[in-house]
């Protein structure tokens, strides 16, 4: 054999190992091992809102029954309490902020993370404009809506860190979830916590129903640049059934992916699952889809590396926040998540 005829086989061999890859590498993201259904159970972290579309599309769609999964959607009552209930194994996965998680975490709670699904945490604080809070500094001296147990109330001391507010300066009116908002427009305290594409959006809606303006703090904007919600799950799980959340999450990335094609079909859905998001909600449950879609999950980042994806910058910006803020111990960040069950760009369906 000849030099020439060395390299064509050569070629050929490298070809066909690509092809047997591509192929193994398909069936390895595509099929699942098991034709048993697993019945899974998720503990979002607050209560079903539109940014939740995708959601529910998983299940419309057929993705989790392609997986040989049920799936079954609960409301939250914090992200606390769902980081807690996560780590005591009560539910397979839970949908919590990064920085409550940690804090569970920090206490013992043996579990990981395996998803990102918000690339950025979307807080802010807004008032009625009548009040003149217009920059962090100016809420001193006003009264805000405090949530014990919330992901709101553990960012205060963050945000009051980073805006130069003197927290001994604001009355922490306590209440309790679903409440801030409707606290705010009755005047029982001058600032609500929200979220970009969840309360913001609300309270935006209402105000403009009585003729009201609302000033915004956006703290992304005053360089608290904290990451959103992560999908957790107690490490039995994980020791137990990879194969479940790998096709867990291949589902959700199949979801996500369909819904940012079809963002209308996904509302339509969503209300279909959760109708009383509709009626009087219909407007503001859309304009919180759209809003928080295009502000927390789509971002540069998941449009190269693909969704829920984790940017490791932004992982460690939060996590030192948190260790400066409440003195939790710095976990790597190895034991705080895990990308080898997610599905990465260029997605093989």
């Amino acid at each position: 054999m000849n030099i020439k005829q060395t390299h064509v086989l050569y070629g050929v061999i490298l070809i066909l190992i690509i092809i047997s890859s591509y192929f193994g590498y398909l069936a390895f993201y595509s099929t699942p091992a098991t034709t048993e259904v697993d019945d899974v159970s998720i503990l979002l972290a607050w209560l079903f809102q539109g940014k939740h579309a995708w959601w529910f599309t998983t299940i419309e769609k057929g993705f989790f029954a392609e997986e040989h999964i049920s799936a079954q959607i609960l409301r939250g009552y914090g992200s606390v309490t769902t980081a807690e209930a996560i780590a005591e194994g009560k539910y397979d996965f839970g949908y919590t902020m990064l920085t409550p998680y940690l804090q569970v975490k920090d206490q013992g709670g043996d579990m990981m993370a395996v998803a990102l699904i918000g690339q950025r945490s979307g807080d802010c604080w807004v008032s009625f404009k009548e009040k003149n809070i217009v920059e962090p500094k100016d809420a001193e001296g006003h009264s805000f809506a405090y949530i014990p147990g919330s992901s709101d109330a553990l960012y205060v001391p963050i945000f009051c860190e980073y805006g130069g507010i003197d927290i001994n300066k604001i009355e922490k009116v306590s209440m309790q979830v679903g409440t801030a908002i409707s606290a705010l427009f009755s005047g029982t305290v001058d600032i609500s916590p929200a979220l970009v594409g969840s309360l913001l959006t609300t309270a935006q809606h209402q105000s403009k129903a009585i003729g009201k303006e609302l000033n915004v703090i956006n703290w992304y904007d005053y360089g608290v640049d904290l990451v959103g919600h992560v999908l957790c799950c107690n490490n039995k799980l994980i020791n137990e059934k990879p194969d479940l959340i790998r096709r867990f999450l291949r589902a959700l990335v199949k979801g996500m992916e369909y819904a940012d094609k079809h963002p209308e079909e996904a509302f339509e859905i969503l209300l279909k699952y959760r109708p009383e998001l509709g009626g009087a909600s219909y407007n503001i449950t859309r304009d919180q889809w759209y809003e928080w879609h295009n502000f927390q999950d789509k971002t540069d980042y998941t449009e190269e590396h693909g969704w829920f994806t984790f940017p490791k910058e932004n992982i460690e910006f939060t996590l030192n926040v948190t260790v400066d803020i409440y003195g939790t111990q710095r976990f790597p960040l190895e034991e705080i998540y895990t990308d080898e069950f997610l599905i990465t760009r260029p997605y093989p369906f």
